[in-house]
């Protein structure tokens, strides 16, 4: 089972690369002013929620996918 994190705004291009180190190329889009990060299962994305809580950034949805 895997998720969709939904991070509200748009982040910087050196959060955004960093973010791309970590989860891979795939895993990070920019949709409608929104930055969806995908996890492949349940302790990924408890993992992605720590670092991105670590940033100051707002999660605005998770969804499963």
């Amino acid at each position: 089972m895997a998720f969709d994190i939904e991070v509200a705004g748009s982040l910087r291009r050196t959060v955004l690369h960093r973010r791309v180190e970590l989860v891979g190329d795939d895993a990070v889009a920019e949709r409608a002013g929104h930055v969806v990060v995908s996890a492949n299962d349940q302790a990924a994305m408890i993992g992605l929620l720590h670092q991105l809580n670590d940033l100051g950034l707002d999660i605005d949805r998770i969804q499963r996918t």
